[in-house]
């Protein structure tokens, strides 16, 4: 319901507009706005689930202008003001600062989507994509790519060049695009074909196992996504990455790490596995865990710094060994460094096959001298 309801105020929201500017009364394809202005006028329609309604659709209108012309662009949204030469003065000092030219916004406002909300004052027609839109549906990918705010207008727009802005001119299907707090951007499942360009393999899956694990997408929309970008560049790699995806991860580091064991052929590892005793009492559940063979990998991260929570953790390995699991413990050096992943892993499977020689892996073993 928030949803549809976000998405019909933002439609009432241009309608005002359009009634400011004169527009709602009569359909219009060409409007003179101290000159000849030509506005295009795109429909995005899409339907809300069966579950929701079995038949609602919401209109959002979004508007471009020709290259040349001045934009007919709303006073304000949110906190983000629209600013003129004649009304510059007027928001000069320490308490306004500027995300985009012609646009400002008071100083204590400088969180995404209030820079997001300057970024539609100043290009209406924007559709937040790329690694902006990922922040705004709250899904993890690296932080290298966060710099700037990203957009898409259709080809038809104007060029648009501003500092911090990054910008592609392209015509997305309307099923590719929806409303979230009353902002257009990409669906899920288009940013992760998107992605399949500008990411690498194991950081595409880590995306697309967030993305399911928190309900933002399914396999099946990223398959209609993929159809509607045959021949784009990445959509190899995007097919690929599906293949892959497991909802149960529950970090990037272990979507990554999952995927690097795979392309090293270690490709029986299983996320989030539970471990029970012999008699059914749940002992622990790891992060990732070769099953078949009993190695168990785990990540320390900072939260297991702490003298409580190491101490949890020498109890949890001592359980887990007593029945026969071998622990590789991992950090955040690993991930950077491919080649120390795999070797640490193949050494806890040589192990394990040693033991299996030695008789020892078929039942739970307290302790075992290895060299």
């Amino acid at each position: 319901p928030e949803r549809l309801i976000s998405r019909v105020r933002t439609a009432l929201d241009r309608r005002a507009l359009l009634h400011v500017h004169g527009f709602a009364s009569k359909p219009v394809r060409e409007v003179a706005l101290g000159g000849l202005v030509r506005m295009a006028c795109f429909v995005h329609t899409s339907s809300i689930p069966a579950c929701s309604a079995p038949s609602a659709i919401v209109t959002v209108l979004s508007m471009t202008i020709a290259k040349g012309a001045h934009q007919a662009i709303p006073v304000a949204r949110g906190p983000a003001i629209a600013v003129t030469n004649e009304s510059r003065a007027g928001f000069r000092g320490a308490q306004w600062w500027s995300p985009t030219s012609g646009v400002r916004l008071p100083d204590d406002r400088r969180e995404l989507t209030d820079v997001c909300d300057a970024v539609l004052v100043a290009v209406p027609a924007a559709v937040f994509s790329g690694a902006t839109a990922a922040k705004l549906w709250q899904v993890p990918i690296p932080i290298a790519m966060t710099k700037s705010i990203e957009i898409s207008v259709p080809d038809a727009h104007i060029e648009i060049r501003r500092p911090g802005l990054r910008c592609r001119r392209r015509d997305i299907p309307s099923a590719s695009i929806t409303v979230l707090n009353g902002r257009p951007i990409l669906t899920p499942a288009r940013l992760f074909v998107d992605f399949g360009r500008e990411l690498q393999l194991e950081w595409l899956v880590a995306f697309g196992d967030a993305a399911l694990r928190a309900g933002l997408l399914c396999q099946p929309e990223i398959v209609r996504a993929l159809a509607e970008c045959t021949g784009h560049r990445g959509i190899v790699r995007a097919r690929q990455a599906l293949r892959l995806l497991d909802a149960r991860a529950e970090s990037p580091r272990e979507s990554i790490t999952r995927v690097i064991l795979g392309q090293a052929g270690i490709d029986a590892v299983e996320p989030q596995h539970e471990v029970f005793d012999e008699n059914g009492v749940f002992v622990a559940r790891v992060d990732l865990a070769v099953v078949d063979s009993r190695i168990a990998i785990e990540y320390d991260g900072a939260h297991h710094l702490t003298p409580e929570q190491q101490a949890k953790d020498a109890i949890r390995r001592q359980r887990l060994a007593m029945l026969g699991w071998l622990e590789v413990t991992l950090n955040s050096q690993d991930i950077h460094q491919p080649e120390r992943l795999i070797s640490r892993v193949r050494t806890a499977l040589d192990r394990r096959a040693l033991l299996h020689v030695r008789g020892f892996a078929s039942k739970p073993v307290r302790e075992v001298a290895l060299g």
